[in-house]
C-alpha cells in the first residue's frame, strides 16, 4: 500500500476558520497516513453531502486506476439529510436550493461504493462522521460491517468528552456561533486516527 485516499466533509477535511481551525497536517487523515506510512490524498470539502463525497471518490478512482491496488480508501460519511446545492438563475438573480436526501438513499450509495471497491479489490474503511448511528447502516445485510466502524467520529468524541457541545461559544469575524458548529480539535483528530488505525488493522 502506498496511498490513503480520504473523502468526507469538514470532519475529514479538518475544520478551518480564523479562531478554531486546525493545521491540515494534524487532521486524522494526515495522522493516519503517517501511522500507516502512506501518502495522504484528502479530497474532502467542507459542507459536502454524501452524493458529493461519492462523486468525488469515483472521479478520483477513475483518474487513478493504475494505483487502485496500492490505495486504501477511507470515507467519512456525513449526515444523510445534507444534499448538494443546486443553483439556478431567475431574472438575473442566482437562486440556491438544498435538495435533501434520505438515509435510505445514503445506504444505497454506501452499498454501491462498497460493491465497486470490493469488485476491484480496493481496500477500504467506512465510518460516520456525524448524524446517524452506524448501527442504522451496519445492520443491513448488504453492508460489510467488518469494514464499517461501529461508532461515529462524533460519538467517539462524546464518549471521551460528554461536554462536547456544552457552553461552547466562539467568535468568528465578530459573530457568535453556538455549539452546533463545534468541530473536532487537534487532540480529537489524533485520538480518532488511532481508533481508525486499530479498525483498519483488525
Amino acid at each position: 500500500m502506498k496511498y490513503l485516499y480520504a473523502d468526507g466533509d469538514s470532519y475529514t477535511y479538518g475544520y478551518q476558520d480564523k479562531v478554531y481551525g486546525i493545521p491540515l497536517e494534524n487532521r486524522w487523515s494526515s495522522l493516519l497516513s503517517d501511522r500507516l506510512n502512506l501518502k495522504e490524498v484528502n479530497n474532502s470539502i467542507n459542507g459536502s453531502s454524501n452524493s458529493e463525497i461519492i462523486k468525488r471518490t469515483m472521479k478520483w478512482l477513475s483518474e487513478n486506476q493504475s494505483i487502485w491496488k496500492e490505495t486504501l480508501v477511507v470515507i467519512g460519511w456525513t449526515v444523510s439529510i445534507r444534499e448538494e446545492k443546486k443553483c439556478s438563475e431567475r431574472d438575473g438573480i442566482t437562486i440556491t436550493s438544498d435538495y435533501f436526501q434520505s438515509s435510505e438513499k445514503t445506504k444505497q450509495m454506501m452499498i454501491d461504493l462498497q460493491y465497486f471497491l470490493k469488485s476491484n479489490d480496493i481496500k477500504y474503511n467506512f465510518h460516520i462522521a456525524f448524524g446517524e448511528e452506524p448501527s442504522d447502516y451496519r445492520s443491513d445485510k448488504d453492508i460489510d460491517e467488518n469494514n464499517f466502524c461501529d461508532t461515529s467520529f462524533m460519538n467517539f468524541i462524546l464518549s471521551h468528552n460528554p461536554n462536547f457541545f456544552d457552553n461552547f461559544w466562539k467568535h468568528i469575524d465578530g459573530r457568535k456561533m453556538n455549539g452546533f458548529y463545534r468541530h473536532p480539535t487537534e487532540i480529537e483528530h489524533k485520538m480518532w486516527s488511532k481508533y481508525l488505525e486499530r479498525n483498519i488493522k483488525l
